[in-house]
């Protein structure tokens, strides 16, 4: 009996080091495969999560209205903003491949700012949350000059796509023309015409709807341009590039409406400093602008 104890217990151990074995040649295995960006789960599974990748006028569009217009109809969402100035697609990609934390990172809630950085990197905000949408948007000098998107865009949004979640989908973020009246170098190649400046934006955007996998488009440059041709006129900017108060209302709400499906003419904020008229005239030109692209 002793013997075959003894027979059983060498048995025993000879399985136990081969699992042992299989578990050291798994974990091998595993350490081998391509690095991911570790994201979170979904605190809640009804929560709408958003990450704008892009520069100043992604701040213009979303930093000031939309966590008010969004908390009418949406119970959970959670904005991420990652903002450098001047930023292009040749930018955010050189910022991606070198880690370099060059952002200013803001995130908010429906009730509350969850989260200030001033120095980010674009992996680290990829990791913070498992983001619904991530959306792109060229610098507004390149914006109407397809061929800048082309060198940059589709290793950008490969390098992303190894880092996001399977289930998240890209935003392409439409920004708008200076005012005719600017004078600032940017606007040199486009001759200091807007008309220009817009045709090629809109050639630009719908060149980048076609070739690449954008599930939405944001038209905050048609929202900008159907606001000109009303009482609001120039007054939608502040310096000949950046948006006044009415002009982040408009682009606010054409966010709001793209992402939630809502009509924006329905919203019933009150705003501080924009008269009713005003954001009448915001509201429609936002869901005009949607309509026309749908």
């Amino acid at each position: 009996m002793r013997k075959y104890l003894i027979i059983l217990l060498i048995l025993a151990l000879g399985w136990a080091v081969g699992a042992c074995s299989n578990d050291i040649i798994e974990l091998e295995a595993l350490s081998k495969r391509p690095a991911k960006a570790v994201v979170h789960t979904y605190s809640r599974s009804d929560t709408l999560k958003v990450l704008l990748v892009g520069n100043s006028y992604a701040c213009n569009a979303v930093d000031s209205y939309l966590q008010d217009m969004l908390a009418s109809s949406v119970s959970h969402f959670i904005i991420g903003r990652l903002h450098k100035g001047s930023c292009s697609l040749a930018i955010h990609l050189n910022y991606a491949e070198t880690d370099e934390p060059a952002y200013a990172y803001r995130k908010y809630s429906e009730d509350s700012v969850l989260l200030r950085l001033d120095e980010c990197t674009l992996a680290e905000a990829l990791a913070d949350e498992r983001w619904s949408w991530v959306s792109l948007q060229q610098y507004s000098r390149d914006s109407g000059q397809y061929d800048t998107y082309q060198a940059s865009l589709p290793a950008l949004m490969q390098w992303l796509k190894l880092r996001m979640c399977d289930d998240s989908q890209f935003i392409w973020h439409q920004t708008w023309t200076y005012s005719p009246d600017f004078e600032g170098s940017v606007f040199e190649p486009y001759g200091y015409d807007a008309a220009v400046m817009w045709a090629a934006i809109e050639d630009a955007t719908e060149r980048v709807m076609h070739d690449y996998e954008f599930a939405l488009l944001v038209p905050c440059g048609l929202t900008i341009e159907l606001a000109k041709e009303t009482s609001l006129g120039l007054n939608v900017y502040s310096d000949g590039r950046h948006l006044s108060s009415i002009g982040c209302y408009a682009c606010a709400a054409t966010w709001y409406e793209a992402l939630t499906g809502e009509d924006a003419r329905e919203l019933e904020d009150q705003p501080s400093g924009i008269n009713e008229d005003e954001r009448q005239l915001a509201l429609a030109a936002a869901h005009q602008a949607i309509l026309n692209e749908k």
